[in-house]
């Protein structure tokens, strides 16, 4: 599963900020009523567990893990819980289904889902460390078809040591257009690892490339796969660091798996460091997939694609104050066709900016434009639970916006993300 599912009136408008959770976990979205182009169709709030204990969960999968047809949401916690809760279809969920992995010394890092074994139904695949042999690896669950897994193989990729703290990332893509599911998968301090799959649940030994965290820092944010030079491949497109601050990389995909070298794109901003997420999407409309990426920083960073799978950064999107910048998401917020732009803060608010560069976040709570909406929390057990959060908007500077004075994305475009995807990692 790459990007985000959609259904009916409502259930496009309400999966799409499911899956926003899913991939951001922070605690505030933050939709102005007033810019709505036609009524939110949401039902009324619920709270829903998504785990029985022992800490917050720690990345998130989408996707109909028991093949009703609803959107059901699986996820790992700090427990060590593989836990999904079954989608009854309208916006509420049944009690979470829990399987405790609980392997010794293995750490669980990103979650991603996609059919792996070819039976037509869902699977996961979790992206861990082993602290005993000091590798990160690949472990495979098997979809029973029941909200439930099988455990499957073990699959490690060599020469990854990783101890220190950072964005892991994991994707289900088909890289090499042969039909099976394979996985992507981002250490941040080691480098990439394509797992191609076999299509039988199991994926062949990874081809490595640990030189594409470019500079003296050497680390890598997230991960997002998607067609960057137009000719149906699927590339990869990734946060690399060096000394000067955060950018981005790009690798286009040879066709058969395997991927080109990388191309460093700095931001060669002033104060833009440490970049953590990305989120591909069409961001003015030319059918060309642009990247937005997230750091440490005061600034998100739009880069526009040139054509050809080449990027330049085209400006700085001022709505985050000074702090972290985790997650980004690019997703049609208020139903007009256009990408819009969600970062969380690093201090549980979210920011909004809507492509007709409107800005929005969190006031008083007297406005009128209040609407419920999901969002995280960090409650014990952990949860999913609904608030309501108030916004306005305002036309900011022209000099802090220029990027999201453009008409926005059209019909056809899709957004995509590091995690990918239905997963959020």
């Amino acid at each position: 599963m790459r990007s985000n599912s959609h259904g009916d009136c409502l259930r496009t408008r309400m999966l799409p900020i499911l899956i926003l959770f899913a991939t951001v976990m922070v605690a505030g979205w933050l939709v102005p009523a007033q810019a709505q182009t036609f009524p939110l169709a949401f039902p009324t709030p619920t709270t829903f567990a998504t785990g029985p204990c022992c800490g917050s969960t720690v990345s998130l999968a989408t996707g109909d893990f028991n093949g009703d047809g609803k959107m059901d949401v699986a996820n790992i916690d700090y427990g060590s819980n593989l836990n999904v809760a079954l989608g009854k279809g309208d916006g509420t969920f049944q009690a979470p289904i829990t399987q405790n992995l609980a392997t010794s010394n293995v750490f669980y890092q990103a979650i991603t889902a996609g059919d792996f074994n070819g039976d037509g139904v869902l699977d996961v695949a979790i992206w861990t460390t082993n602290a005993t042999t000091a590798l990160n690896e690949v472990h495979m669950y098997l979809g029973t078809g029941a909200g439930s897994f099988t455990t499957g193989g073990v699959f490690s990729a060599p020469n990854s040591s990783n101890f220190n703290p950072g964005p892991n990332s994991i994707v289900a893509a088909d890289v090499n257009a042969d039909g099976k599911v394979d996985v992507v998968a981002m250490s941040p301090y080691t480098g990439v690892f394509i797992f191609l799959g076999n299509g039988n649940g199991t994926l062949q030994p990874p081809v490595a490339n640990t030189t594409v965290c470019t500079g003296a820092i050497g680390s890598c944010g997230g991960v997002a796969v998607g067609d960057l030079n137009g000719d149906g491949k699927l590339d990869l497109a990734f946060e690399s660091n060096d000394t000067t601050g955060g950018g981005m990389s790009v690798l286009l995909n040879n066709g058969n798996g395997t991927f080109g070298t990388g191309t460093y794109y700095p931001v060669a901003i002033s104060g833009i460091i440490a970049a953590n997420s990305i989120a591909l999407g069409d961001l003015n409309g030319d059918s060309k997939l642009d990247a937005v990426i997230t750091g440490s920083s005061v600034s998100t960073i739009v880069y526009l694609n040139q054509g050809g799978g080449i990027f330049k950064v085209n400006g700085t999107v001022g709505i985050v104050p000074a702090s972290a910048t985790n997650n980004v998401v690019l997703a049609d917020i208020n139903g007009d066709k256009k990408l819009d732009l969600i970062v969380p803060d690093g201090s549980g608010m979210c920011s909004l900016t809507w492509a007709r560069a409107r800005v929005c976040s969190t006031a008083d709570r007297h406005t009128r434009s209040r609407l419920k909406l999901s969002v995280g929390t960090t409650l014990s057990p952990p949860s999913i639970s609904t608030k309501t959060v108030s916004s306005t908007c305002s036309i900011p500077p022209a000099s802090t916006t220029t990027p999201f004075h453009w008409a926005g994305a059209t019909d056809r475009s899709r957004p995509t993300r590091s995690t990918p995807t239905a997963q959020l990692s």
